[in-house]
């Protein structure tokens, strides 16, 4: 069952969106409905949210104006060179915020603690996690990517792991996290995408998408719903160049748009734009959704009435490199209507860039002030305005929480999908079964709850057709021979693999992202049995160890379409 809070959150959404209607005179020519989000459904504290901001406003030049709008990606180390270069991010230039990127626990708790000695503006602190703290920091829990979740479907899981990773969070001062990915993986060679999709159906992606960042906000977290308006259906990778989506309006509406129209509906309080180029939004053939008012204002804002925080993707990425057009890349998004311009390559160029634009017109004080305005107003909303010194003490202990691993058990155990199985191979009824290892020597997990008779081979990645037949002929005479697939990066020999098929049980494990097996092609009909695991970590192989070993049922659908061998939502019995 849902948590009692789970059901108020999503009941208020209705009272949200009456309590916009007497305040449509601003945006009435322009939007449908402008949705509150959450954070704005108390108006006392609403209130006392705008006091603040006007208060700081006021005291601020308008060059630490421009400051609030850039949040800085930075590595938290304690050398000296790091520590001048951060005392000059929080003391001279006074950005509003910081992205932390690949470090350790302590050191971002040592650096808040010194931003929160000297900075007068408390900063917006970020962290991408997708996955949890693990996805930057080290020694944190290694959450599980989105395709598990997807694989579950539950929406109370993916309820309760926002609220532990919005935990882990607040105990580094972390109030922003760049997640959920609400994009729809359609296209099997994205590659970067992939796993950090919920999977390929809009309806599955908009529903665990919410419920997540609904648990992150529960815990005062902003959520960041990415990568605006759809990153899923390209085979281009936007951190190294401008991918381009070429479907109708129509089309992106039935499934792009989707997962966002129904994040923002929830009243969901942050949503990242991507740097895609998207002719049928206006974009034209060259310029980058995140430069481009079209998407980022008409659509975004007044179309489909999103009124939170807007973050741009990382702006030292190509695809906006290649897409602002005028190379002044801050300038450009922040015309475009973003409020909070992230990872700049050069934030004090970049800077510089918005005082030079400011002082000739280009862009205008007001529109400047109405979005430091609302920066610092979510700075108290989520509770920066006095925020605490954070403690070192126990830091280890509460970010590896027993809790956190019992809540990871459960939606791996979950997750575990059967795609196929013929004449009831699995669970497995015999000891004399073969093991496999395809792609690594991971999967010890696996084979440590079957039988102490199981025999155990091992075929790397980069093994030739004639290791692979030669590995592959020692099997036949009809027993049962697992594969488990523990890389992305195998090249199966489509002949060796089909023989094996034809002369034993063949079960296909595919403990990595899904699709890797479609480089198996016909072999997954030759197959008695195929499951998806979908990662090789320890969780994962003991969950798998258990449903192959039926001391676990398998419980997961497929959470994308595998074409044309097993459809979304495929489930075997």
């Amino acid at each position: 069952m849902f948590p009692k809070e789970y059901f108020l959150l999503k009941s208020s959404i209705f009272c949200t969106l009456l309590s916009t209607i007497p305040m449509l005179s601003v945006a009435q020519d322009t939007a449908a409905v402008s949705v509150r989000t959450t954070f704005e459904r108390d108006s006392v504290v609403t209130a006392k949210a705008d006091r603040y901001a006007d208060s700081v406003l006021m005291t601020l030049s308008s060059g630490e104006k421009l400051a609030q709008l850039i949040m800085p990606m930075v590595y938290p180390k304690r050398d000296a060179d790091n520590l001048r270069q951060w005392d000059r991010m929080v003391k001279e230039a006074r950005f509003g915020g910081v992205l932390w990127q690949k470090g350790k626990p302590e050191d971002v708790c040592y650096l808040t603690n010194r931003m929160l000695e000297w900075a007068e503006v408390p900063m917006l602190t970020a962290m991408d996690g997708e996955w949890g703290l693990s996805m930057r920091l080290s020694g944190t829990i290694g959450w599980p990517r989105n395709i598990v979740l997807g694989a579950a479907d539950d929406e109370v899981l993916a309820y309760r792991y926002g609220r532990a990773t919005a935990q882990e969070a607040k105990r580094l001062g972390i109030r922003v996290n760049f997640a959920p990915v609400i994009d729809v993986n359609n296209n099997p060679n994205n590659p970067v995408i992939g796993t950090r999709a919920y999977g390929s159906d809009p309806d599955l992606v908009a529903r665990l998408g919410i419920a997540y960042a609904r648990g992150l906000e529960r815990e005062k977290v902003l959520s960041t719903a990415k990568h605006f308006p759809g990153h899923g259906d390209t085979d281009k990778d936007s951190h190294k160049t401008l991918p381009v989506i070429s479907k109708s309006r129509k089309e992106l509406e039935a499934l792009e748009l989707r997962p966002f129209r129904e994040y923002v509906k929830a009243g969901l309080g942050g949503v990242m734009v991507g740097h895609l180029t998207i002719p049928a939004l206006g974009t034209g053939s060259s310029r980058a959704s995140s430069a481009s008012p079209e998407v980022v204002t008409d659509l975004l804002q007044k179309d489909l009435g999103f009124t939170g925080l807007i973050f741009t993707d990382g702006l030292g990425m190509q695809g906006i490199v290649t897409g602002a057009g005028s190379g002044r890349v801050g300038v450009e998004v922040f015309k475009a209507g973003s409020d909070i311009l992230l990872a700049p390559s050069d934030p004090f160029g970049m800077l510089r860039e918005l005082e030079a634009a400011l002082k000739s017109g280009e862009i205008q004080q007001p529109e400047v002030d109405r979005r430091v305005h609302k920066i610092l107003k979510y700075k108290y909303l989520l509770e920066l305005a006095r925020p605490d010194f954070l403690s070192g003490k126990n830091l280890n202990r509460d970010l590896n929480n027993q809790e956190g691993e019992a809540l990871m058990r459960e939606i791996y155990a979950k997750a575990m999908t059967l795609a196929k199985n013929e004449d009831g191979v699995l669970p497995l009824k015999t000891a004399g079964a073969a093991f496999l290892r395809y792609g690594s020597t991971l999967a010890g997990a696996i084979t440590g709850q079957m039988s102490d008779g199981i025999s155990i081979t091992n075929m790397g990645t980069g093994a030739s057709s004639a290791e692979q037949q030669r590995v592959l002929g020692r099997y036949g005479n009809g027993q049962t021979v697992i594969v488990a697939v523990t890389s992305a990066s195998v090249q199966p020999d489509p002949v060796a693999f089909s023989k094996l098929a034809k002369r034993s049980k063949l079960v296909l494990v595919f403990m990595t992202t899904p699709y890797t097996s479609l480089k198996f092609g016909e072999v997954l009909g030759d197959a008695a049995a195929v499951a998806y695991g979908y990662d090789s970590s320890i969780m994962a192989q003991r969950a798998m160890g258990a449903a192959l070993t039926g001391a676990a049922p398998f419980q997961g659908r497929l959470p994308v379409e595998l074409a044309p061998y097993f459809p979304f939502g495929t489930k075997a019995e």
